[in-house]
């Protein structure tokens, strides 16, 4: 994790905490700042992004249908969120979410139809993925976890009992 401080002369801090709650916090005290996470198969190197996850066959997304994170508490003036997903260094999707001022708290979606490619990303390769969190003035956050998210089973469910209801509609409009 790489942690910048980009206006004032406050204080910007990151905490990356894998094993616990709030697994990610993010604090800037009379200052804006900027946090990078990388995820790419290798440790203690976050400065280059290494195409190493899934021991660099990567990783498969396809069941995936986008991003989602728990904000645990947020305090002040927001920000935004940045999730990269590379299948290499000139193929990758990205979305942004804003993180909402005060009222933020509870679990945010980012779905992958909304995510902008550059490339030919490949769902199914995915070899790195990176985080950037940029922080207004004394933003204080705490995300106690980001992850993939699959549809649920009674959403399957529900949508191909609209398609059928559906179809009988139509068919017995044409009868």
């Amino acid at each position: 994790m790489r942690v910048i401080r980009n206006t004032g002369g406050g204080r910007v801090d990151g905490n990356a905490n894998a094993f616990d709650l709030g697994e990610l916090a993010f604090g800037a005290v009379s200052a804006s700042g900027t946090i990078f996470l990388q995820y790419d198969g290798t440790d203690n190197d976050g400065t280059n992004l290494n195409f190493l996850l899934g021991g660099g066959a990567g990783v498969n997304l396809l069941s995936s249908v986008g991003i989602q994170y728990l904000i645990s508490s947020v305090v002040d003036t927001g920000g935004t969120m940045t999730v990269r997903l590379y299948t290499d260094a000139t193929n990758f999707i990205e979305g942004v979410d804003v993180i909402p001022a005060l009222t933020g708290v509870g679990l945010r979606q980012l779905s992958f139809n909304g995510f902008t490619e550059t490339g030919n990303f490949d769902l199914a390769q995915v070899r790195a993925i990176t985080v950037t969190i940029v922080g207004n003035t004394n933003l204080d956050l705490t995300i106690d976890y980001i992850e993939t998210y699959t549809p649920e089973p009674l959403t399957f469910m529900l949508t191909g009992a609209g398609l059928v209801l559906f179809g009988l509609s139509r068919r017995r409009k044409q009868a």
